[in-house]
């Protein structure tokens, strides 16, 4: 077979749809396929062969009283009122039949989030908003080999992929799960390579998928997508063997401990974090299914916690309510792979002050610089929280994202240990602190709206 040639991406309309629940499949003890339907879905919905990643974000109805309201729809997507209304998320469209008006999502099942408990509790009737997909993303279909991971909430991707992978290709497919009562049949083909892990057992996703890289066949595909921590020992050896970008993509569905996470779908992959659940919903209760916890991860738990002040944490009045922001998952690379951002804070004279700025995006949704209480910055922060970040790829200046926030704390970092963990992320690291350590702080900015270009 020929050189890749790389990620194709389609773009769509995004649309708002009110559908209801015509059939319900339970797939294992784990799983559950939904189908669904309604007049509000286009018969030219894009379901694309080779597009295995694409998704749709799912709104769920008020557990409280029902309701389920559509936002109005913008130019670049859902218009959040203030607050950020309803969390939204991140599904693989496992299946569309045009004809019959039905769109087909994997659910993982788990109470500990308002997905996971509609899928446990769906039945024909029910009704879920569902958003989107913004377009497809096409893989290259013309490699002998493609080496699949998967865990629960990339299932559903995992299926297509063996469904959908040229006629030919050898498909290797990888995928952890819980246990044995967790396996169920996937598709078959000529030429599948199928491997369960297990959790309980202790097995890793990423040594399984190490072990079956290649270093020298040149014409192997690799794809993994599962828990963002999980999965980067798995990114960081493709790295270091010099896998080109254009061959690799692995991302985190989900991570642990923060609830609608999203890494980018494509070659970026490769050089981002980790990206979003299973057919359900990205993680195990998502996107595929969506994390094992789409409420904040395996165990449900979402944290949103600011620090003010200098070491003083606290909960900001309704946090706890308060949706993440959702970086688009073709963009999350920007802020997962070490690209130096542009910070711009205001003067008390209304002045912008512009700089380069080292950071890292965290588990929480928050991002954390590295400063000093000695300069300008600093004390502009002091006065006027609000900041804004902008990130453009190395590689193509007409990808980028603008991320607008908040100070949300500033944390003492007399020794400088977050220096050091910055100064190691981007390479730079001589062992030495700064000569200002003395006066370090950790700056932690609160993402409150996303613009991506």
């Amino acid at each position: 077979m020929s050189e890749s040639t790389g990620v194709v991406r389609e773009p769509y309309p995004i649309k708002a749809r009110q559908l209801e629940v015509v059939r319900v499949e339970e797939l294992s003890p784990d799983m559950r396929r939904i189908v669904l339907t309604g007049d509000d879905l286009e018969p030219e919905l894009p379901y694309r062969p080779m597009a295995p990643a694409d998704h749709v974000k799912v709104l769920l109805p008020d557990e409280a009283t029902g309701e389920l309201v559509l936002p109005p729809m913008g130019e670049r997507g859902p218009l959040r009122p203030e607050g950020g209304g309803p969390a939204l998320r991140d599904y693989t469209i496992r299946a569309v039949d045009p004809g019959r008006r039905e769109l087909t999502l994997d659910f993982v099942l788990h109470d500990h989030g308002p997905a996971g408990r509609w899928a446990i509790a769906a039945r024909p009737g029910a009704r879920i908003g569902v958003l989107g997909p913004r377009g497809s993303t096409i893989y290259p279909a013309e490699h002998a080999r493609y080496l699949i991971g998967a865990d629960e909430t990339a299932l559903p991707a995992a299926e297509r992929w063996i469904a959908e992978a040229p006629a030919g290709a050898t498909v290797e497919v990888v995928v952890l799960v819980r246990d044995a009562s967790s396996e169920r049949p996937l598709p078959d083909r000529p030429g599948l390579r199928l491997r369960w892990l297990h959790r309980s057992a202790g097995d890793d996703l990423a040594g399984a998928l190490i072990q079956a890289v290649p270093t020298d066949d040149g014409d192997t595909y690799v794809w993994a997508a599962a828990e963002a921590g999980s999965i980067t020992p798995l990114r960081r050896h493709l790295r270091d063997l010099g896998l080109p970008r254009e061959r690799v993509d692995v991302h985190g569905y989900w991570k642990s401990g923060e609830a609608g996470h999203h890494e980018p779908h494509g070659p970026e992959g490769a050089r981002g974090a980790g990206r979003p659940g299973p057919g359900g919903g990205r993680g195990p209760g998502g996107r595929s299914g969506r994390r094992p916890g789409d409420d904040g991860g395996a165990d449900g738990a979402s944290r949103d916690a600011s620090t003010t002040g200098t070491g003083t944490t606290r909960a900001e009045p309704g946090d706890e309510h308060r949706p993440a922001v959702v970086v688009p998952d073709d963009r999350r690379h920007l802020l997962d792979d070490p690209h130096h951002g542009v910070l711009a804070v205001r003067r008390a004279d209304g002045s912008i002050i512009v700089t380069p700025m080292w950071f890292a995006p965290q588990a929480d949704g928050t991002i954390r610089f590295t400063h000093t209480t000695r300069r300008g910055k600093y004390r502009a922060l002091m006065a006027d929280p609000h900041l804004t970040l902008l990130v453009v790829s190395r590689t193509n200046p007409n990808e980028y994202l603008e991320l607008r926030g908040v100070l949300a704390g500033v944390e003492p970092d007399p020794e400088g240990a977050f220096f050091e963990t910055l100064a190691r992320r981007y390479g730079l690291w001589n062992g030495r602190p700064p000569s200002d350590v003395a006066n370090r702080v950790v700056l932690v900015m609160r993402v409150e709206q996303v613009t991506e270009g």
